[in-house]
């Protein structure tokens, strides 16, 4: 059955269900919904109170209202992982290791992406001049710049301002390929 709580502070002029509905308090109208936060995986909702909009997310106005927070945990986590599912019994309070942990261990959080590119072969000619580079962090290292200023002169995103022109050195394949 569901159940509507007032919701506290800025969205006070509005209720918020057990179900994760959100409705206008006075006018008992169910309230549109929109994905807003993190890459825009949250459902939040746009509230008024004094002339003033603010965008609150769902999940957080559900935890505040209907779940005790005795132990005054910063964060709301969705036990199954589905960040639109604002359900009362899929919510619960928790700290930021403990949410991210939660994240690791339900496959949500993936580890950073190998990046292949810092180790390819780079060269940079200018007139007769060669410059061979076994990486672009040597690269990166011989010019005191940051592996993005040196993957812009590669791609010619940016001009070197010593006229450089950049190439990754084909891979030479290996003998027991």
């Amino acid at each position: 059955m569901e159940e509507w709580k007032q919701c506290k502070g800025h969205a006070r002029n509005y209720e918020v269900s057990n179900l994760g509905r959100f409705r206008n308090r006075f006018s008992q109208a169910v309230l549109s919904t929109r994905k807003h936060g993190a890459k825009r995986a949250y459902t939040g909702v746009t509230t008024c109170y004094k002339g003033f909009t603010k965008v609150v997310l769902l999940h957080r106005l559900v935890g505040e209202a209907f779940i005790p927070n005795p132990l005054n945990k910063p964060f709301v986590n969705h036990k199954n992982g589905i960040k639109t599912d604002n359900r009362l019994d899929n919510l619960e309070w928790c700290t930021r290791s403990e949410n991210m942990q939660h994240a690791w261990n339900t496959g949500l959080c993936k580890p950073a992406k190998h990046q292949p590119n810092l180790m390819r072969p780079v060269r940079a000619t200018r007139g007769g001049e060669v410059l061979n580079f076994r990486s672009v962090r040597e690269a990166c290292r011989h010019f005191q710049v940051d592996r993005h200023q040196v993957s812009n002169w590669i791609t010619g995103r940016r001009n070197h301002k010593l006229r450089y022109k950049w190439q990754y050195i084909p891979r030479q394949p290996s003998a027991d390929a």
